[in-house]
């Protein structure tokens, strides 16, 4: 039954990740890919490769270097939970104004755990700067110069799925998360109605307004609503408190 529940939220998932943004820019396709690095950031792939990783091997797209794969690791219990370099997802983003790009890196073992880390490059090596204890599905970069980043994450179980989303950015705290909202929330099986929460983001070009659409539906049989209302909110970069806040018309 859970892993029927896990292959059906896995379809799930690639509708919430249909967020286009109003630059035409999807959440997980014709942006930054989030199996590969660019191919412009081959300074900091070499600095990737040999700051924190003894590495015999030559760095390309397809290896998780050592030192990700340890770090993320020593983040489960390792007499419990082995994950493989195969499994870690990773790209290369500009959160901040630096010579060398952060790494985001996630891996999630299933619907309740998993982990999300940034590290920045910090004298010499690569540190961890921010993370989630949460099974993550999914990141997007959003901006060019200074940029944003998104990922989803949340814990589930059976007929039950709680999912959100995290937008991080560079501020004067240091790394942080500038705003946050329903990715998707669902209860099946339980008692009727049932119901189904999904979400989407979408970012300007600028990165200065975000466009938060959520459609809620009701169901007293599984296989169609009987209800669905629809919302949507704006949200604009407020300098002073250094997070995305509500325009409330």
């Amino acid at each position: 039954m859970v892993i029927a529940d896990f292959e059906r939220l896995n379809i799930m998932r690639k509708i919430v990740f249909l967020a286009i943004i109003i630059v035409i820019l999807p959440l997980t396709g014709c942006g930054n890919d989030t199996t590969k690095l660019p191919e412009d950031n081959n300074k900091d792939v070499q600095i990737l490769n040999s700051s924190m990783n003894s590495g015999v091997k030559q760095f390309t797209n397809e290896i998780v270097p050592d030192w990700l794969y340890q770090s993320l690791q020593q983040k489960f219990n390792s007499a419990t939970t082995s994950i493989k370099q195969e499994d870690i997802t990773f790209i290369l983003v500009n959160l901040k104004e630096s010579d060398k790009s952060q790494v985001a890196a996630f891996v999630s073992i299933d619907r309740v755990n998993g982990y999300f880390i940034l590290y920045e490059f910090r004298q010499g090596k690569y540190v961890e700067v921010y993370s989630k204890s949460e099974p993550v599905y999914g990141m997007q970069v959003y901006g060019g110069g200074k940029q944003l980043l998104a990922f989803i994450s949340g814990h589930g179980g059976t007929g039950v799925q709680e999912n959100s989303f995290h937008v991080i950015g560079y501020t004067s705290k240091g790394y942080s998360e500038i705003w946050s909202g329903i990715a998707e929330k669902f209860m099946f099986g339980g008692q009727v109605p049932d119901y189904r929460t999904i979400g989407s983001i979408n970012l300007t070009m600028d990165n200065q307004t975000l466009v938060y659409s959520i459609t809620e539906e009701l169901y007293n049989k599984i296989d169609k609503p009987d209800k669905v209302e629809q919302t949507v909110e704006i949200y604009q970069y407020d300098t002073e408190q250094e997070k995305f806040v509500r325009i409330v018309k």
